[in-house]
């Protein structure tokens, strides 16, 4: 993976990242478990993201690629 582009937006950073590079991050977040207490709202959104847009955005995009 290598950092193609910072841009000051919101600092959008853009990425160039192999179809494998994106497999190992599926298969790594299928298999990982993530525990924290709760109690953390900014964790509580950072899993919600990570779980339900960019797991399901990086699986959409590989089954796309494959296609």
């Amino acid at each position: 993976m290598k950092v193609l582009q910072i841009a000051p937006k919101d600092i959008y950073v853009t990425l160039e990242i192999s179809l494998t590079e994106m497999e190992s991050l599926l298969i790594a977040l299928e298999n990982a478990i993530i525990e924290y207490d709760g109690k953390d709202i900014r964790v509580a959104r950072a899993v919600k993201y990570l779980t339900k847009e960019f797991q399901p955005m990086l699986d959409k995009i590989v089954e796309d690629l494959k296609k």
